[in-house]
């Protein structure tokens, strides 16, 4: 997404709702007794200038607490490393689980160059089920899923880093979506 509409959306963050679902924007609240007395209208949504395109996203599933815990080598790295939890502009719009998590196109260059530094080595250092278990990186179920969870990982991991390689190399910034 351009830098724009990310500056669209956090001006008026209800807008995050029409570009987010597109085709299935919630219609406005009806008005209740006591409102259509007074006068009152239905609110309309506010739409979003900027369309979805096919290929626009990607979805690291479960994943995504242990992306955060190994990238950030047990989270013990802050910043850019932490960017899945913590970071970016954040929009309090609720659309899946709470709001969302903005990166301009600057910052999203920054994580790709730091995910490029990142390779399966350096994930399996600090992938250690019982302690991840044990610090409950979501959805905790790394000793009873053995090295297949650690594949799955790994998977969704490379995923992502291919994705915000592809948004840095279109100078595109990106939204981080929980549902």
């Amino acid at each position: 997404m351009k830098d724009a509409t990310i500056d669209e959306i956090c001006a008026s963050p209800k807008k995050l709702v029409h570009f987010w679902l597109q085709d299935d924007s919630p219609e406005p609240a009806p008005v209740g007794l006591i409102g259509r007395l007074f006068g009152k209208k239905k609110s309309e949504v506010p739409k979003c200038t900027a369309t979805r395109v096919d290929g626009d996203e990607t979805d690291v599933d479960k994943a995504w607490d242990a992306i955060d815990y190994l990238i950030s080598e047990k989270r013990t790295k802050l910043g850019l490393a932490r960017f899945i939890t913590e970071g970016g502009t954040e929009i309090h719009e609720d659309v899946g689980y709470g709001g969302a998590r903005a990166y301009y196109s600057r910052d999203v260059k920054k994580i790709s160059d730091l995910l490029n530094e990142i390779d399966l080595k350096v994930l399996r250092r600090s992938y250690e089920p019982r302690e991840m278990d044990n610090s409950d990186v979501y959805p905790q179920f790394y000793v009873r899923g053995g090295d297949d969870i650690f594949d799955y990982v790994s998977t969704n991991f490379l995923s992502l880093k291919a994705f915000l390689h592809e948004s840095a190399s279109q100078n595109e910034g990106v939204l981080l979506i929980f549902t």
